[in-house]
C-alpha cells in the first residue's frame, strides 16, 4: 500500500467525533476516485447488491467527465454539484447510445445543436445526485470533508414526472389483448401470469420474476407469496431494500384463474423457478429486463404507452385500489412492503402471523367494477 493510501486508510478510521480542528481537509485530501474506491470496498463488506454497486461507480465516472480530472475529494463544492445538476437536466436520455460519448458536456454540447431532443427523465437526475451525495456523505463521516456538497439537490417532482396508475381503459386493453386472447389459461405462462400477479398484489416487477416455487407457500390454509432474497437452490434473488421482505396473500381471483395449477405445471416439469423462460442479467443484476422490454413494446402496440405508464403503474394502480377498499395503512403497507412498515405497530403485529388478517384484506380489493375480464372468469 502506498504511503498516501496509508493516510486516507488512517483518516477512514478515525471517529466521527473528531473535532473538526483536529482535521486537515485540503491537505493531503484523496481524490474523488479514491474515495469511492474506499465506499465501494465499504458496501462489499456491507454486501449491497452488485448492481447497485456499478450503479455508483457509472454515477462517479459520469461526474468526472463534467470535473475534467480526478480532483481532490476536498475541492468539490456545492457550486460544482449544482452546476453538474443543471448540466444533469439539458443531457439527453440516450447519450452514450446516439451521441456516441460517455462524456455528459460532449453530449450536452452536441443534443444542443438539435432543435429538440429527449432529456433525462428528472427521476433519474435525482438518483444521479444521491448516489453523490452518499459518497460525500460517508467521505463527511470519514473526516475527509466538512460538508456533503450533493445534500438537498433533490429536482421537485411535477405530477407529470411520476409514475402513474393504470386507468380502466388501460387495463381493459391489457388484459383484453391477443397475449390473453390467444391462449387458453392451461396455456399461460410469464407474459400472462406476471401483470395478473402485480394487478392483485402490488408487488414490483423483479419481485415477482425472480420467484421460486418455494416462495408460494400455505399458513394455516392461507396460500401467500413470501417476497424474499432466501432460496435453498442458488439463486441470484435481490430485493429492493430490507422493508421488501414480506408476506403477500394470494387474491382469490389469482387462485380461481389457476396460478396454483400453473405452479404445479411447472413443478412437474422438474423446473424450481415459477417463471424458468426469464433469465437472469448479470450486468443488470435482474430476472426482469426481458419481460420489461417485452411489456414496453406490449404497450405501444395496444396503444398504452404514456411516459408515465410502464409495468411499475400495477404498484400504483394497486394501492390506489386498497386505498378505494379502505383497508387500513399499517396494512397496506405491510401488503407492499412500503418504508413504514418498520413502525412498532407492524412488527409487533408479528410477520408470518398476521397472513390471515392480511389475506382478509387483500380481498377486499376488486376491479371488477372498473373494467371487464371476462375471458379471464
Amino acid at each position: 500500500m502506498h504511503a498516501e493510501d496509508s493516510l486516507f486508510e488512517t483518516q477512514l478510521l478515525k471517529k466521527t467525533s473528531t473535532p473538526v480542528t483536529e482535521v486537515s481537509y485540503e491537505q493531503n485530501s484523496p481524490t474523488l476516485s479514491q474515495v469511492t474506491a474506499m465506499f465501494i470496498e465499504d458496501r462489499k463488506r456491507r454486501e449491497v447488491d452488485p448492481q447497485t454497486i456499478r450503479d455508483y461507480g457509472s454515477s462517479v465516472s459520469l461526474f468526472t467527465t463534467f470535473l475534467g480530472q480526478d480532483l481532490p475529494i476536498s475541492e468539490i463544492s456545492k457550486k460544482l454539484t449544482q452546476e453538474y445538476q443543471g448540466l444533469l437536466l439539458e443531457c439527453p436520455s440516450n447519450m452514450s447510445k446516439s451521441y456516441k460519448t460517455g462524456n455528459i458536456r460532449k453530449a450536452v454540447a452536441m443534443a444542443r445543436e438539435k432543435d429538440t431532443y429527449a432529456k433525462l427523465d428528472p427521476r433519474t437526475v435525482n438518483k444521479q445526485m444521491e448516489r453523490l451525495s452518499a459518497i460525500f456523505n460517508y467521505a463527511k463521516r470519514a473526516g475527509l470533508m466538512r460538508l456533503n456538497p450533493a445534500v438537498d439537490l433533490r429536482v421537485p417532482l411535477s405530477k407529470n414526472a411520476r409514475y402513474l396508475p393504470f386507468e380502466k381503459d388501460d387495463l381493459n386493453k391489457i388484459f383484453a389483448s391477443r397475449i390473453y386472447t390467444s391462449s387458453p389459461k392451461e396455456d399461460w405462462s410469464a407474459p400472462q401470469w406476471i401483470p395478473l400477479i402485480a394487478l392483485y398484489s402490488g408487488m414490483r416487477l423483479n419481485e415477482i420474476c425472480q420467484l421460486s416455487l418455494e416462495d408460494l407457500k400455505t399458513y394455516e390454509g392461507i396460500h401467500y407469496i413470501h417476497v424474499t432474497e432466501d432460496s435453498t437452490f442458488q439463486s441470484p434473488k435481490k430485493l429492493k431494500n430490507q422493508n421488501s421482505e414480506r408476506y403477500v396473500p394470494l387474491h382469490n381471483h389469482l387462485l380461481q384463474l389457476g396460478i396454483l395449477q400453473y405452479k404445479a405445471k411447472i413443478q412437474a416439469d422438474g423446473h424450481q423457478r415459477l417463471f424458468p423462460t426469464l433469465s437472469y442479467s448479470e450486468s443488470r443484476g435482474s430476472f426482469a429486463v426481458n419481460f420489461s422490454k417485452d411489456f414496453r413494446k406490449e404497450l405501444s402496440a395496444i396503444k398504452v404507452k404514456r411516459k408515465q405508464i410502464v409495468f411499475h403503474s400495477f404498484r400504483h394502480t394497486f394501492r390506489d385500489a386498497m386505498r378505494n377498499a379502505r383497508i387500513p395503512t399499517e396494512h397496506a403497507e405491510a401488503i407492499g412492503g412500503w418504508k413504514s412498515t418498520n413502525s412498532l405497530a407492524y412488527h409487533y403485529g408479528g410477520g408470518i402471523d398476521l397472513v390471515p388478517t392480511l389475506s382478509e384484506e387483500i380481498n377486499r380489493v376488486t376491479y371488477t367494477h372498473q373494467f371487464a375480464f371476462e375471458h379471464t372468469h
